[in-house]
């Protein structure tokens, strides 16, 4: 049974911020003080740090990004989905941290939006994230090369804005 700890940012405490680090540097290898820099430069105090443990131990991580999305002129609140990881690949840690997110999303009525690349597509769609169209988006400050997926909003929607930063 995996247990998940969910905590603002400004809730955030040094060993937490270790454990988050050590999880972070094995999908991405900077040194500590690159993804502390990091993460005190693109986080804000209210966006929410995920941690899946097993027992006493962290084994993935995924941070949820405070957005405003405009859904058929529509605007809602939600969360961007970014640096998800595991301690271990393979193990389907990255599948059950995205599982309970999802429920968060789903339990909290929140718009989830995350950008992949193609090679992580499958992942996603696969733990029941929604790619879009082109015709679908409009972002000013994304990529076209990303790919942009959506969770718990409507099927049939028509065109989703965002004009906040990539996460």
């Amino acid at each position: 049974m995996f247990d998940v700890l969910y905590i603002q940012h400004s809730k955030l405490s040094q060993s937490l911020l270790d454990e988050i680090i050590k999880i972070k540097s094995v999908a991405w290898p900077y040194s500590y003080n690159e993804h502390s820099e990091w993460i005190k430069t693109n986080i804000k105090n209210s966006d929410i740090h995920v941690l899946l443990y097993d027992g006493k131990t962290a084994l993935a991580y995924i941070n949820l990004i405070e957005i405003e999305v405009n859904i058929d002129e529509i605007k809602l609140h939600g969360f961007g989905i970014g640096n998800v990881c595991a301690i271990e690949k393979g193990k389907g840690w990255g599948k059950e941290i995205i599982l309970k997110v999802n429920n968060y999303l789903f339990e909290n009525n929140k718009v989830g939006l995350l950008f992949c690349k193609m090679e992580l597509l499958k992942f996603y769609i696969e733990n029941g994230w929604v790619m879009t169209t082109n015709e679908q988006i409009y972002f000013s400050n994304i990529s076209d090369t990303v790919n942009t997926l959506v969770y718990n909003i409507p099927d049939n929607f028509i065109q989703i804005k965002y004009n906040g930063q990539p996460f």
